[in-house]
């Protein structure tokens, strides 16, 4: 049993990719983002992605001046102008202060706009495309002049000469980030292909041997580091197909255990333990969890090593329901029994978290605490 594992902080550290749009680069298509308001977008030789809230002061400025250069140069600039807000609060504003624009909703979640996201920590935020690749990004208000001089020199080269540049030192720990984050990708996909073939040499053990819990957590975990393996070297993210037969194999292999183990109440609380103790959501199989306490219920009179964190399962398993009432009376029971046994303190400290932990979920809910 095991509550995270080093690959799962490795995997939250290394799939963290830098998605930040840089100098050169090509403009990251919008074209599946809802229009809220203007016309339909199309493309012009300059283009300005311009991030923007009805709410912000200096958004006026810079709106302002962004529909005198579209009106200005109709056939070389269009902008694509992203709120965040509500659709009906953004129509309702341009009612009265519309622009040649293609206002399109700010969906924070949508994969296309990461790259854009990754830069866009305060409003307004620009990025000036010519033909099709980025030139400049920043806030079109601030340093002053500064953005006037870049659309001047674009539209009619009669702007100061610019370049936008990174100081060396980040241009180069950029770079080697990107080599390691490589580096890292094609390692995990070596170690994808070795955990899998582990797993299914344990698989086959397991069938041969007699069934215990050893045999059920060198598969069940095998499956867990193979997952976050295969994630890493996918770039952090699988296809719903292949998330999907991880899932489809872990439920057929607690399954298995679950006829296995159906006379052994230790090996069914040992078993419990992995699915609510597992971190990856897509892995706590929580109504095989449930039918694995059923059956503990019906074997309540065969001894247990552990009958102290059977009842801390128990608890879980009502949080899960929302019974808070139930669940903080059976992790004191759990306290009250481990104390009984004479439980060292490292075992009790995860009754103690359990308690504190449904506690604030209790909280949460907005349910009252039992007094």
């Amino acid at each position: 049993m095991r509550a995270l594992t080093l690959l799962t902080c490795l995997a939250l550290l290394l799939t963290s990719e830098s998605y930040a749009l840089e100098p050169g680069e090509s403009a990251p298509s919008l074209a599946e983002l809802t229009l809220v308001f203007g016309q339909p977008y199309q493309p012009r030789e300059l283009e300005v992605v311009y991030f923007w809230a009805t709410w912000c002061a200096p958004c006026r400025l810079s709106t302002k001046r962004l529909g005198e250069l579209v009106k200005a140069n109709p056939e070389r600039l269009s902008v694509r102008a992203l709120s965040e807000e509500a659709p009906e609060v953004v129509r309702a504003y341009l009612k009265d202060n519309t622009h040649p624009f293609s206002y399109l909703q700010r969906l924070n979640s949508h994969p296309a706009l990461a790259p854009y996201l990754e830069e866009v920590s305060f409003l307004p935020f620009v990025f000036v495309f010519d033909q099709g690749k980025l030139i400049w990004k920043g806030n079109p208000t601030y340093p002053k002049g500064e953005f006037d001089n870049v659309m001047s020199s674009l539209l009619t080269g009669e702007g100061e000469a610019f370049q936008v540049r990174e100081p060396e030192e980040q241009r180069a720990l950029k770079e080697e980030i990107k080599a390691l984050q490589a580096k890292t990708k094609s390692l995990a996909k070596n170690l994808s292909a070795v955990s899998a073939t582990l797993v299914e040499r344990q698989r086959r053990l397991s069938e041969l041997a007699e069934p215990s819990f050893m045999e059920f957590d060198a598969v069940f975990w095998g499956l867990y580091d193979t997952l976050l393996l295969d994630r890493i070297a996918a770039g952090g993210k699988l296809s719903e197909a292949r998330e999907a037969r991880y899932v489809g194999e872990v439920r057929v292999h607690i399954e298995r255990y679950l006829t296995l183990f159906k006379e052994s109440r230790d090996d069914l609380i040992y078993l419990t333990a992995d699915l609510y103790g597992v971190e990856e959501p897509s892995l706590r199989q929580l109504d095989l969890a449930e039918r694995a306490l059923k059956r503990l219920e019906a074997l309540s009179d065969q001894e247990v090593t552990y009958p102290d964190y059977e009842l801390s399962l128990l608890a879980r398993s009502a949080g899960e329901r929302g019974a808070w009432d139930q669940a903080l009376r059976l992790v004191e029971q759990a306290i009250t029994q481990a104390r009984s046994l004479k439980r060292p303190k490292s075992f009790m400290k995860g009754f103690f978290e359990l308690k504190e932990e449904l506690e604030v979920e209790r909280r949460r809910c907005g349910a009252p605490l039992a007094h």
